[in-house]
């Protein structure tokens, strides 16, 4: 009887959970859900910057050698965060001029994802800032 009356109240206990909070589901799912969106930053190689800190127009050579080499590509906003820039495999679109782009600021439209604390954007069109 006991053991009947606990999986009642347990049952009874996630079906309160569901109902009182159905916006927790709908949160974990729109983070899976891309964003239309536009960024400018300074285009990255990841390899570099993330082991050492190395950006800038001083690391251009570097970075595009990396970059076209295979090390990721990431970008680098104002406010210092960055983002991981991939490939569409369906519609490569602009990102492979990106190596050609390493060191400069540019901006670039896609969707942005946000996934396991990282956020990525899958490249649409880049453009060099002015």
């Amino acid at each position: 009887m006991k053991k009947t009356i606990s999986i009642i109240n347990a049952v009874l206990f996630a079906f309160i959970m569901m109902i009182s909070f159905p916006s927790l589901a709908q949160k974990a799912a729109a983070s899976d859900q891309g964003k239309k969106t536009t960024v400018n930053g300074e285009v990255l190689d990841m390899q570099c910057y993330t082991s050492g800190g190395a950006h800038g127009a001083d690391h251009k050579a570097c970075a595009q050698k990396c970059i076209k080499g295979g090390a990721p590509i990431g970008l680098l906003d104002k406010d210092g965060n960055t983002i991981l820039l991939v490939q569409d495999e369906e519609n490569p679109g602009d990102y492979p001029k990106l190596a050609d782009y390493a060191g400069d600021k540019v901006t670039v439209t896609g969707t942005l994802y946000n996934r396991g604390g990282m956020k990525s954007m899958v490249v649409a069109t880049v453009a060099v800032s002015k």
